[in-house]
């Protein structure tokens, strides 16, 4: 029986899965704010997401557009609670998601040879290896 967790590996090229099953979100865009919030499951402010995705537009905007952006990503993924949503702040559900660079970050701090083994073997290839979003040089590798 598959657990629901939402895995979401960054390290190499990207994927997600939903109970062990390839899930698929269509607008790159949304895959890309997807990614952001896994790369370190906690609480991301929405003023650092407007400017990583419209730096160049004004702040009332730019909130707006993340508004949407933010609406779909919850309307595409497989459950309701995946995304924990706030005035100021959006976050993944840390007891619903799986992040591989999440992961490494802690087993990296964790200075015992077993930590560091476990987070080598996290490691396929380059942070988002093929992945790019068009005119947001943050996300050009």
């Amino acid at each position: 029986m598959a657990v629901d967790v939402l895995s979401i590996l960054l390290l190499g090229s990207p994927s997600i899965t939903w109970r062990d099953i390839p899930f698929q979100i269509a607008r790159r865009q949304a895959r890309a704010l997807l990614y952001r919030l896994a790369v370190s499951i906690e609480p991301v402010s929405r003023q650092q997401l407007c400017f990583l995705f419209w730096p160049d537009l004004p702040e009332a905007r730019a909130r707006r557009n993340l508004n949407r952006l933010l609406s779909y990503l919850h309307q595409s993924l497989p459950h309701r609670e995946l995304l924990n949503l706030s005035d100021e702040t959006t976050q993944l559900n840390p007891h619903l998601t799986r992040s591989d660079t999440d992961e490494f970050q802690k087993f990296l701090q964790n200075e015992q040879a077993t930590g560091m083994q476990r987070a080598i073997d996290l490691y396929r290839g380059s942070f988002l290896q093929g992945f790019y979003l068009p005119h947001s040089p943050e996300y050009d590798f």
